[in-house]
């Protein structure tokens, strides 16, 4: 075996667990990013669960209390202001959302071309293994040979 090739194959090797590894972290990072995610949108149902509730109470009290027409309305506005708050809350939450989205679009670009770039390094290695079988064999004929020739000549 020749040493420069064994050098290469084992450097190969070497930069294919590298590329792996980080390949993993990518994919570790791509699982938070998903979890926050996650949180986020239940974060938000949760808000508009929260916003239907306010709004549907408030048309009650409208409904209800007539009679009481000043406290409904002084209610009725805070509910409102309430409400165009977690609009607003809303609103900011899912445009920081669309932006993880974004990145996460943006991320699993980057892990598809790693990816790509390991499936040409393991297709690489492995022809550099079938040729290293090629030659092993090669050179295993080589020494039956030059064994066989030593015993015809014994």
């Amino acid at each position: 075996v020749d040493p420069v090739q064994r050098l290469c194959f084992l450097r190969d090797m070497n930069k294919t667990r590298e590329a792996l590894a980080r390949f993993k972290g990518d994919i570790h990072g791509l699982e938070q990013d998903i979890q926050s995610m996650a949180l986020a949108v239940v974060s938000l149902f949760i808000c508009a669960l929260e916003i239907g509730q306010d709004l549907t109470a408030a048309q009650e009290v409208n409904v209800n209390l007539q009679v009481l027409l000043e406290k409904s309305m002084t209610s009725q506005k805070e509910a409102e202001g309430h409400a165009a708050h977690t609009i607003k809350s809303l609103s900011s939450s899912l445009v920081n959302v669309v932006q993880q989205s974004h990145h996460l679009g943006g991320r699993v670009a980057c892990i598809e071309s790693r990816q790509h770039k390991q499936q040409r390094s393991i297709h690489k290695m492995n022809r550099n293994m079938k040729e290293y079988a090629e030659m092993l064999g090669q050179a295993r004929n080589t020494l039956e040979m030059l064994q066989a020739g030593k015993r015809i000549d014994v």
